[in-house]
């Protein structure tokens, strides 16, 4: 086939069939067109575009000693293919850029970046926001057993058969092992083969962890132990339906426990044994017999009740300014008190009474909680008469003191 030449810049033109046309509009320039508008052209350095009328450029592929490009554009936006070597120093990218900087680039690496420029991992993505390099799936995979901590700064991998870790600054902090397990600060999560385990270590290694938590095991529904050089010091169990024990020694020996009863101690689970209250804290005791009057009165009560005994202090501070009449009682005490065989009630003690008016006939007082109440009544014993509570012992007038104390047992 003989050679085309197409006149001189400007000039020549060469008409192909009907409304197809080949044209140089310039020097070293050659276009092709179609239906009179130019479509493709390839100018003096190489580069070429396809054109599409007067909607402008939707293709230019050009080059340069550095870049090599393919643009793709519609009306609105342009995007560009590029090879480039932006270092001049050999390592060649290939990039999918905006028109305002690279989306996309594949390193001469096999490196994928997305966001940064030279990427230096697989896949990089990365971004000078912290809301937009964000990664999401429906889930991830990481290649079993291959990866470690080294150099990975804050991230996860598979560092054993089926095993998944998760490291920061570089470090192994946390691993799921293939049976379940979790160790913090280990790499070696199981412990006693249990069926799932929680290790806790400061350590790299399980043998000497400080807390194991355990569920679904052989004689407990789960359990927390402490461990010293792998031994078993002290542990926690959930045992039964209603039981929370306490062991120490590396048998676990039970030293006490709770039950839907209270706490028990040792491997007693008995409800009658069970302690099922601590609490103290003050009363206010109330002077009774008929409607004494006082300008003073600090009396005050303290308590401490442990199960059902109820240990009380009473201290008597008053000025008197006017008399009572009758039994001499102390009521206000903070519990009820309990039925006690001999229904003689439950006595306590009496310290110094001072400026009380006693009978001269009378021998000893005993103070004492009847049953079912919640006073403290004051019986007197007399040497030649029968014995009787303490009458009203203030008078109308003078300061008084007096102190009482002991322990009753309370009805709940």
């Amino acid at each position: 086939m003989a050679n085309l030449q197409v006149g001189v810049a400007g000039n020549g033109t060469v008409t192909v069939g009907a409304g197809a046309s080949v044209h140089s509009p310039a020097s070293n320039t050659l276009t092709l067109g179609t239906n009179g508008d130019e479509r493709v052209r390839i100018d003096s350095n190489g580069m070429s575009k396809f054109t599409r009328g007067s909607t402008g450029t939707v293709a230019h592929f050009y080059a340069n000693a550095r870049e090599s490009n393919i643009l793709i554009q519609n009306d609105a936006k342009t995007w560009k293919i590029v090879n480039y070597d932006y270092g001049n120093n050999g390592t060649d990218h290939l990039g999918f850029h905006d028109g305002s900087s690279d989306r996309l680039v594949i390193g001469s690496n096999g490196c994928i970046g997305i966001g940064p420029t030279n990427p230096s991992q697989y896949l990089h993505v990365e971004s000078s926001s912290n809301t937009t390099a964000r990664v999401s799936a429906h889930g991830f995979m990481c290649r079993d057993n291959w990866g470690t901590h080294t150099s990975i700064g804050n991230g996860m991998f598979s560092p054993a058969t089926n095993s998944l870790a998760f490291a920061t600054n570089s470090t192994e902090r946390l691993r799921i092992d293939s049976s379940g397990h979790v160790g913090i600060g280990t790499d070696v999560p199981s412990q006693g083969g249990h069926t799932k385990s929680l290790t806790v270590s400061s350590l790299a290694s399980a043998a000497r962890s400080a807390l194991n938590i355990q569920g679904n095991t052989a004689n407990c529904h789960a359990c927390v132990e402490m461990r010293n050089n792998g031994t078993l010091v002290s542990g926690l169990y959930s045992r039964g339906t209603d039981r929370l024990q306490f062991g120490t020694g590396s048998s676990g020996t039970v030293r006490g426990q709770f039950t839907s009863d209270g706490l028990n101690f040792g491997s007693d689970t008995a409800a009658a044994n069970a302690l099922d209250d601590y609490e103290e804290g003050t009363f206010t005791p109330v002077l009774g017999g008929g409607s004494p009057t006082y300008s003073t009165n600090n009396t005050t009560g303290y308590y401490v009740k442990v199960g059902r005994m109820v240990h009380i202090s009473v201290q008597i501070a008053v000025v008197v300014t006017g008399a009572g009449s009758g039994s001499f009682t102390i009521s206000g005490l903070p519990f009820t008190s309990g039925t006690v065989s001999g229904g003689h009630g439950q006595a306590l003690s009496a310290g110094p009474l001072y400026a009380w008016d006693f009978p001269t006939n009378m021998v000893q007082i005993g103070p004492r909680v009847n049953d079912n109440t919640t006073t403290i009544y004051i019986w007197a014993n007399f040497d030649d008469a029968a014995d009787a509570y303490l009458t009203w012992p203030f008078g109308s007038s003078g300061t008084h003191y007096g102190s009482l104390a002991g322990t009753y047992v309370s009805a709940s």
